[in-house]
């Protein structure tokens, strides 16, 4: 699942007209390293697993 977060930020950015490469300079896997590295186990693995990512 590599670069799932840049493939996702792509798709957003593919839509608009006109995208400000700047406004949400953001890779997933960064964010999840950061999580990883400052949130208590119990609370990493609860968003890590996709808790509140069903469909509605």
């Amino acid at each position: 699942m590599s670069n799932f977060g840049n493939k996702v930020q792509f798709n957003v950015y593919q839509t608009m007209t006109s995208p400000d490469l700047e406004r949400f300079p953001v890779v997933y896997e960064d964010w999840e390293k950061q999580a990883r590295d400052v949130l208590e186990d119990g609370a990493y693995y609860y968003v890590a697993g996709g808790a509140g990512g069903e469909k509605q």
